[in-house]
């Protein structure tokens, strides 16, 4: 007879039930549900900000949410979730909507359907209600710039890292410097802040004239191997030496001779690392350095 009211009260509903009805009584709630709620809201504020919602935004939510998605996870692989629900008498579309979203940001790799959307919106949005904005950005490099609307979702898109493919000659150098002023001028970031990289000192010159000349906004502006340089020698109380390649070689020709070659397992595994690109075969035994003095 235990046994059989066991079993009857673990009985569970099926997914398809009714709802069930809100608890009367939210001081009532499982902390679980509670923290449910509290994410709801706090996505739903994130949603009715009127700006571009960056990933790093929503990491924070991720990082606080995991262990609770992890325990509706659980619920559903042990079908008690509609049992959880039925108990405490939830909103089971407060749980759904809390999963649902969650899961789909928890992956930080590709962008939340639902704050896609609302980015796609505010951007669309303020290409319209910034137009004269945006048509004048770049008046003071030249009058006859005009930013097309791809170059206008880039200035106003503020995602975390953004990759934008064009051909030479496309308008790359012209969006970057509209994208500075609009960081800016618009979003109040200090110009000390903000580091334009290029490759090569033509462009590095051409960026300067636009932005620090025309522009007359104070960024750094260098190459890779400027910036690279600066680096060295800030992190260490020894200036580092920045050697030519004749240097290098002599320093990699010592260090294989006296180190790399004179042990035949690293130089079986080096080669083997090199013969991967060829096809000719390789027997280890007839490689290694023999005579150590003549290595």
């Amino acid at each position: 007879m235990g046994i059989a009211n066991f079993f009857r009260n673990i009985a569970r509903p099926k997914e398809n039930s009714a709802a069930v009805p809100k608890n009367p009584n939210p001081e009532n709630y499982p902390v679980e549900y509670v923290r449910t709620l509290a994410f709801n809201k706090a996505f739903k504020d994130l949603l009715s900000q009127d700006r571009f919602i960056a990933r790093s935004e929503y990491k924070g939510f991720v990082e606080q949410y995991r262990d609770l998605s992890q325990f509706y996870a659980t619920l559903v692989q042990s079908n008690l979730l509609n049992e959880y629900v039925a108990k405490h008498t939830l909103d089971r579309e407060a749980v759904n909507s809390f999963r649902t979203e969650f899961d789909a940001m928890a992956d930080l790799a590709t962008e939340s359907p639902t704050i896609r959307k609302h980015n796609d919106a505010y951007v669309s949005r303020h290409i319209e209600s910034e137009k004269s904005y945006l048509d004048n950005l770049l008046e003071a490099c030249d009058p006859a710039i005009s930013l097309d609307r791809e170059q206008r979702e880039v200035v106003l898109s503020e995602e975390d890292h953004t990759l934008v493919i064009a051909g030479a000659g496309a308008g790359k150098t012209t969006t970057v410097a509209a994208k500075v002023r609009y960081l800016v001028e618009k979003r109040g970031i200090d110009p000390a802040r903000i580091l334009v990289i290029s490759f090569t000192n033509k462009a590095v010159e051409e960026l300067r004239g636009r932005i620090n000349g025309n522009l007359g906004i104070p960024c750094p502006i260098s190459t890779f191997h400027s910036i690279g340089y600066t680096i060295l020698r800030q992190s260490e109380e020894e200036r580092k030496k920045i050697v030519e390649g004749g240097y290098m070689y002599t320093v990699i020709n010592n260090y294989l001779k006296s180190s790399v070659l004179r042990n035949p397992e690293v130089v079986d595994k080096l080669i083997l690392f090199f013969g991967s690109y060829f096809t000719a075969p390789y027997e280890s035994e007839t490689i290694h350095c023999r005579n150590q003095e003549t290595c």
